[in-house]
């Protein structure tokens, strides 16, 4: 007996200056190094699909949790809200800021038992 399991997840997120971040991402030479991204909506998905991979570690430089995306750089836990993490570097200041929120944990959604 065995089954297949669906899960789902809810991550937002959020561009401090979306014409800045399209400009810089979408318009700008970063594309040239890293991703093609047609559309901030494309962006936010990369972004989150490289957050839900990622296994936050102790940053010493910055006293404070984070993770490294390629491409993108170092984001940190924020300490007003443990549950978010902030773009820092200069990728933060060329696009004004990107913030990570897991708003829904992973978790379940459909059972169905295989053959």
């Amino acid at each position: 007996m065995s089954f297949n399991i669906d899960f789902e997840m809810k991550v937002r997120v959020e561009f401090s200056d979306k014409p800045k971040s399209k400009a810089f991402f979408i318009d700008g030479d970063w594309k040239e190094s890293f991703y093609d991204l047609v559309d901030l909506e494309d962006l936010a998905s990369s972004i989150a699909n490289g957050f839900v991979h990622a296994t936050p570690t102790f940053q010493p430089e910055h006293r404070a949790f984070g993770f490294f995306l390629e491409g993108y750089g170092l984001f940190l836990r924020t300490s007003y809200s443990p549950e978010t993490y902030e773009l820092t570097g200069q990728y933060a200041d060329d696009c004004s800021g990107i913030a990570i929120k897991l708003i829904d944990d992973l978790e379940a959604v459909y059972v169905e038992e295989t053959a």
